[in-house]
């Protein structure tokens, strides 16, 4: 998989500002090789964003569907986007125009977290998690006690949002554990049981 290795290159050209969005006319990028990693490289990341929140299965019809109705026919963004949110039955407009009109950085916080141990010696936890700049794309949440973890998703659009998990014991909390949102502070993410 040559995603983390692509993703960290991307983020790093975002936090040197010198990303440029998939969207501008081919003669407004800086040069080519801004070109070619606005359209190619951060063009890979953005089926790879969309496919992380609308899962692989609807990813999968997505694609189907859009070849199906578009075969060999010039498309345009809202053509695609028209189609991923017919089949996934979700509102992609936020995902749409970060990804494709803009480099806005991405920074989730785990905030306060809350633990109450429950009266059959399992955990109830509360985590807060915080939006710490403008993206936005829905966060997981794991909350890993020893060989048990379980996952929870906020949509990631409020500035601070509360998820919740019964563990069998005292979990670890980290958000974005699979490190799939192109968040540039991970060392804000975890806390420890």
């Amino acid at each position: 998989d040559a995603y983390p290795g692509t993703e960290r290159f991307i983020l790093g050209l975002d936090l040197d500002g010198q990303s440029e969005p998939p969207d501008l006319p081919g003669e407004d990028y800086r040069d080519f090789t801004s070109y070619n990693l606005a359209i190619y490289v951060r063009g890979e990341l953005f089926f790879r964003q969309l496919r992380y929140i609308v899962g692989d299965s609807t990813m999968r019809a997505i694609l189907h569907a859009f070849f199906a109705r578009y075969e060999y026919h010039h498309v345009d963004e809202d053509a695609f986007k028209r189609v991923a949110e017919e089949v996934s039955h979700r509102d992609l407009n936020a995902f749409f125009a970060q990804w494709l009109h803009t480099t806005e950085l991405y920074d989730y916080a785990l905030g306060r977290v809350r633990r109450e141990r429950l009266p059959d010696g399992s955990w109830r936890t509360r985590a807060e998690v915080v939006r710490k700049a403008p993206g936005m794309i829905p966060v997981e949440v794991a909350f890993i006690a020893g060989k048990d973890t379980t996952v929870v998703r906020t949509d990631g659009s409020a500035t601070s949002a509360w998820v919740e998990a019964v563990t069998p014991g005292r979990p670890e909390v980290v958000v974005d554990p699979r490190e799939r949102t192109h968040d540039w502070d991970l060392l804000n993410n975890t806390a420890r049981p």
